[in-house]
């Protein structure tokens, strides 16, 4: 493990596999849309996404986010805010105004660009600010070594906006990490994305080349992708997941077969039971879904050990 500094009382526990990436180190075997924020121009790439006016997920208020937050974490206290996948630090900025007082927040990150950004938005909102440079999804104890002295229980653990839903591995290895980190008091906060009763794959963007923008294409295959060059590089594919019931929209590079990036739209009473069978406790399940069809929805969920 190997400390930097980025700013004042700013420090970066770096995992030294993932430093590598960004000397040309070749992507580790099983990365799919990990291998897409690495780098500069993969951190530089992402934002492009995030800031486009119709993001779904930038405005706070947009499916009731905001409110089902501060609603799940209301009344309770936290001292450490750890965020997995914390983007611009938007979102994270949120959550850090409805906690009380200034709690040390730690951003988590395979991306060092990312990382920065995260902790310049959050350095006048929170207490301690520190950021871990490493692959939470597979980190070999990494995540917790990091954790342990810097991170003042109780802990919240955050993934928010579409994190969950784009987890190369699966939901079940990283919520099985972190339930074996959680302490008393302790909880874990979600961001759901969810298929509700209307949905189908037919009306479903992310099935539909037209639908991507040019700028979440360049994310996908590269800056100079298009129209027609994107068709031609990616297949989309959807199936059920059989362990979480989730509808799963699969991007792949059409000519290796390699997978992207997938998107994973929960069924909510699906995925509240499939939670608490990983022995969690729901302690707070709010959703909402967007008119007129109600195809598409976000669940925020409070998790806490069983």
């Amino acid at each position: 493990m190997s400390k930097t500094r980025d700013g004042p009382g700013t420090e970066i526990l770096t995992d030294g596999r993932i430093a590598a990436l960004d000397r040309g180190a070749a992507r580790p075997e099983g990365w799919a849309s990990r291998a897409l924020y690495v780098g500069e121009e993969g951190a530089r790439n992402w934002l492009a996404v995030v800031h486009e006016p119709g993001y779904p997920l930038r405005d706070p208020d947009a499916l009731a986010l905001r409110a089902n937050r501060a609603a799940a974490i209301a009344a309770l206290r936290f001292r450490t805010l750890v965020s997995l996948g914390p983007g611009d630090g938007s979102a994270d900025a949120d959550l850090v105004s409805a906690l009380a007082g200034r709690p040390t927040y730690v951003a988590v990150d395979l991306s060092r660009p990312l990382l920065e950004a995260a902790i310049e938005r959050l350095r006048p909102l929170a207490g301690p600010v520190r950021g871990v440079l490493c692959d939470f999804e597979d980190d070999g104890g990494f995540l917790g070594a990091s954790l342990r002295g810097h991170a003042e229980p109780p802990v919240l653990y955050a993934l928010l906006g579409g994190t969950l839903g784009n987890l190369d591995r699966g939901e079940r290895p990283l919520l099985e990490t972190l339930r074996g980190l959680m302490g008393p008091g302790d909880a874990i906060l979600l961001d759901v994305p969810l298929a509700g009763p209307g949905w189908s794959a037919a009306v479903e963007p992310r099935m539909r080349p037209e639908a991507y923008t040019p700028a979440f294409r360049a994310f996908l295959v590269g800056d100079g992708a298009g129209d027609a060059s994107f068709e031609e590089r990616v297949r989309l594919a959807s199936h059920r997941d059989d362990q979480t019931g989730a509808e799963v929209v699969e991007v792949a590079d059409r000519s290796s077969g390699r997978r992207l990036l997938a998107f994973r739209r929960y069924r909510w009473d699906a995925i509240i039971g499939w939670l608490a069978g990983l022995g969690f406790d729901v302690a707070s399940a709010r959703s909402a879904f967007a008119p007129p069809t109600s195809a598409f929805g976000m669940g925020v969920v409070l998790l806490t050990k069983a």
